[in-house]
């Protein structure tokens, strides 16, 4: 995605929750929710960005079972 695609996806998605709980939340809370919108947009581009085939499986974390003493 790019830089202008990415700011039209924080803005929609900003004025969504402005929309909805707007009148609950007064500016500096406002300019909260949208540093977290924008967090959450970067980071979905990230996750969007990984190519897994249909044969991919998630990775897996060994941790061996150790008896108690």
């Amino acid at each position: 995605m790019n830089d202008e695609a990415t700011k039209r996806e924080v803005e929609e998605r900003f004025n969504t929750v402005k929309r909805l709980y707007g009148d609950r939340l007064d500016k500096k809370q406002l300019e909260g929710v949208r540093t977290g919108v924008e967090a959450i947009v970067r980071a979905s581009q990230a996750v969007s960005a990984v190519r897994l085939e249909n044969g991919d499986e998630p990775f897996s974390v060994f941790s061996p079972y150790r008896e108690e003493d």
